[in-house]
């Protein structure tokens, strides 16, 4: 079975690749493409040993090219088969914040009836499928426009949200929430020890800074009632794997909030350019929720970024209310979601009918119970 498959049309060519290609580009090696951290080599690779094993998973390479050869983008894309339905989506599962191709410089104008044209040219060079699912799609990718998101059908429930750290430092502390209380809410910490914000860049800092935040990772997910790392073993081990080729690389940024050498808070970011992305923010809670330690560290943190010369700070999707408040800039995504078989339209049919009963009050209010249940039979066996 060839590797690779090349087609070319009256505009573009397209190459899809089985494997990831070794000329895909890497966090540090970007040249001119234009990426979110979550197309790098490095992600995807981690994502396919991962979230990516098992034989339901496809996972092909698409490289766009125009006329004269020039790459335009490279889209990292996956087939999952689910039973007998078979669905086209972005290499995701909802590891990525931003679903997007990788982008190149070009003087193509693109209008939806040419991205429309590319799209289904892409979907001819690709297995048949049932569902198309190009979820949480940005309009551009640093500055390019996303040609993707020009045949979306509809608005992601979501968007994602970060900080800009360009102005002055004055200006981006008063974004904070209440930084007068953080303030003092430092003092007081300091009363019950020595207070310590340390940037990991060690073996064995790494290590148990990942378990302390994997510990309040999961605390959090059963405060509130959704699945976590026992439901979902390949998210633990996608951050256990992750954390250290990015360490690396030199693009891992992770923080700890101390105190008496104590682990208050977790931050964990990696960077590309001048971006860097915080996916995850942990923090404990019990005596140490009145001191805000998460929001002690995210000031910190941005405060560190600011120093060495990042120019953004990307906190991704999801709109908690923490997000809406303090953040200065919002990026709505887009989303295409479309049948093209018969049992996909009933695959859709299906979920609609399941999104209609997780809106109606009797189900939000039994919904914590079955989180509950399920992980005291856990523990009890």
């Amino acid at each position: 079975m060839l590797d690779h498959a090349t087609s070319i049309g009256t505009e573009f060519s397209l190459t899809v690749h089985r494997t990831l290609p070794a000329s895909w580009p890497q966090a540090n090696g970007l040249g001119a493409a234009h990426a979110h951290i979550f197309q790098t080599r490095e992600f995807l690779h981690i994502w396919a040993a991962t979230y990516g094993v098992g034989p339901d998973i496809d996972m092909r390479f698409v490289d766009v090219r125009d006329t004269s050869g020039a790459l335009l983008m490279r889209l990292p894309l996956c087939v999952e088969t689910q039973g007998k339905l078979r669905t086209l989506s972005f290499v995701d599962r909802m590891a990525a914040d931003y679903s997007a191709p990788i982008l190149y410089p070009s003087s193509i104008d693109w209008t939806r009836k040419r991205a429309l044209a590319l799209w289904a040219a892409i979907e001819t060079a690709l297995p048949e499928v049932d569902l198309v699912r190009l979820e949480r799609m940005p309009g551009t990718v640093n500055g390019l426009v996303n040609p993707l998101s020009l045949i979306a059908d509809g608005a992601d429930p979501e968007s994602c949200h970060g900080s800009s750290l360009t102005g002055p430092l004055d200006v981006l502390q008063r974004t904070q929430w209440r930084a007068g209380k953080l303030r003092r809410a430092l003092h007081r910490l300091g009363q019950h020890g020595p207070v310590a914000f340390r940037m990991i860049d060690s073996s064995g800092d790494r290590h148990r800074a990942l378990t302390a935040m994997l510990s309040q990772k999961q605390r959090r997910y059963e405060e509130t009632h959704v699945p976590g790392f026992a439901e979902r073993p390949a998210q633990k081990q996608f951050f256990e794997q992750i954390t250290e080729v990015y360490a690396a690389v030199g693009n891992l940024h992770m923080a700890t909030l101390e105190v008496g050498g104590e682990i208050l808070a977790t931050s964990w970011g990696v960077s590309v350019g001048k971006t860097v992305y915080v996916l995850v923010l942990g923090f404990e809670a019990g005596k140490w929720a009145q001191f805000s330690p998460g929001r002690l560290l995210n000031l910190r943190m941005l405060e560190w970024a600011k120093e060495h010369g990042f120019e953004y700070v990307d906190y991704g999707i999801g709109d908690e209310q923490w997000k809406l408040a303090r953040c200065d800039t919002h990026v709505h995504l887009t989303r295409l979601i479309s049948a093209r078989t018969a049992r996909g339209r009933r695959a859709l049919a299906w979920n609609a009918v399941i999104s209609w009963l997780r809106e109606t009050a009797i189900y939000r209010l039994l919904r914590p119970y079955k989180w509950i249940a399920k992980r005291a039979l856990q523990r009890k066996r």
